[in-house]
């Protein structure tokens, strides 16, 4: 005898559940971009006790049939896989979404028609302008019914835009502000070129504290990073190929150091 799917009234929406990564554990809730294509690496980071994982299809050639084991792994490791989509277009995102991820994370965010062309890409009419698709991997086949998956969308999917130019600076707040928008992601590589000034320049880490004063403001969460995270809800790591470098880097120099020092 199959499982009976639970009922709508159970099953928080994918917003509710990312809202709540905070509470697993201590916080900030933590997660990791993934650029492989081996969904291996999105398993390692869940066992690893991440809470989350961010697919990268803007700065990765992940396409929608590469993102779709990454999303089955996050479903087995028990975290929520969203995606960095490489440009805000409703057809995009909807491929994505139709995979199963609980939201996007959007680069280049300049002013608050950009994010509510992204919010409206992740909600159903008459909400937003995303079309149906009841027998896609996202609603298990129609397995468990259209209705569970559509309750689970009823305030949308998770939206993250990414503020990484001076405009997008200059317009923070009116881009919290917005409805639909969960958290915010200061951009600070792409923003410090913008500004035309070193990553660890004080105005960058001044426009992280802006963010963060934009987000409490407005009653919004933000993500950081181990270099910009002062209170933040949310805590970016490198991504597998980063942290792969880093490791061999530092195992090369820790033997040729102690072969210099006579200890190997």
């Amino acid at each position: 005898m199959s499982q009976s799917p639970p009922s709508a009234a159970q099953e928080r929406t994918f917003r509710e559940a990312f809202r709540s990564l905070g509470k697993r554990h201590a916080p900030p809730a933590q997660g990791a971009f993934v650029t492989t294509p081996d969904p291996a690496f999105t398993l390692i980071n869940g066992y690893a006790g991440l809470d989350f994982v961010v697919i990268d299809n803007e700065h990765s050639p992940l396409s929608p049939a590469e993102v779709a084991p990454h999303v089955i792994a996050a479903q087995a490791a028990g975290i929520l896989a969203l995606v960095r989509v490489g440009v805000n277009d409703a057809a995009r995102i909807q491929s994505f979404l139709d995979l199963g991820v609980s939201g996007v994370v959007v680069p280049k965010i300049e002013s608050a028609e950009e994010v509510r062309a992204g919010v409206a890409a992740t909600r159903y009419p008459p909400g937003g302008q995303r079309g149906m698709f009841p027998q896609g991997y996202a609603a298990s086949f129609g397995w468990t019914g259209w209705h569970i998956y559509k309750q689970r969308m009823r305030d949308g999917a998770v939206v993250i835009p990414i503020v990484e130019t001076v405009a997008g600076l200059d317009r923070l707040d009116e881009i919290v502000a917005e409805d639909g928008v969960d958290a915010v992601f200061l951009g600070a590589g792409d923003l410090s070129e913008d500004m035309g000034v070193d990553i660890m320049d004080s105005r960058v880490g001044e426009a992280y504290e802006a963010a963060l004063t934009s987000c409490r403001k407005a009653g919004k969460l933000i993500v950081g990073t181990e270099y910009f995270g002062r209170d933040a809800d949310f805590m970016m790591h490198q991504p597998e190929r980063s942290a792969y470098a880093t490791l061999i880097g530092d195992a090369v120099k820790r033997v040729r150091t102690a072969r210099q020092e006579g200890t190997l």
